[in-house]
């Protein structure tokens, strides 16, 4: 289950996310963002904060039934597995910092959205934590809430990374 933690490290959100970088100075590109954007973000920000905070109810209740997710290697993990390991996982002391999003698109069809992008942690003073991920994630509209019923992370390697393996 160790990818567990990646799948809420890396699945969050709103006003309190740093959606995208220009690659030279590193400023904050102003995005217009939809309302579904903004209500799916704000739903991977709450989720990210519960997993590190082991808040089971709060994750059950933002993963439908039949939720999946796909781990970097391959492995799956059904919402029971993944509820189950958050309900003995060590609780995160790290403080809550928003993720950053970067190539964030949704693409809504009706009641089903499917949002893409990458995703990286940060530190109290903003800098990136970790492995980048890049992520798919699969949400269904139920009695007005959206639920996530699959998501999917592969990690991001850097160039130099990539060529060394």
């Amino acid at each position: 289950m160790r990818h567990s933690l990646l799948v809420l490290l890396f699945v969050a959100s709103a006003s309190t996310v740093s959606l995208a970088q220009t690659p030279s100075t590193g400023n904050q590109a102003k995005l217009s963002i939809s309302p579904v954007q903004q209500e799916l973000m704000a739903l991977m920000q709450t989720e990210y904060t519960a997993g590190l905070r082991n808040d089971v109810g709060t994750i059950d209740r933002i993963w439908g039934d039949e939720y999946i997710s796909t781990g970097p290697k391959g492995q799956a993990a059904s919402k029971a597995q993944m509820l189950k390991y958050y309900k003995t996982a060590p609780v995160s002391q790290a403080k809550i910092t928003p993720l950053q999003l970067q190539d964030l698109q949704v693409h809504v069809y009706a009641e089903v959205a499917v949002m893409t992008g990458v995703a990286t942690g940060t530190s109290a003073a903003g800098k990136p934590v970790g492995n980048s991920v890049r992520f798919t994630r699969v949400h269904v509209k139920r009695q007005g809430q959206w639920v996530v019923v699959a998501s999917h992370l592969s990690r991001v390697e850097s160039l130099t990374q990539a060529k060394n393996n």
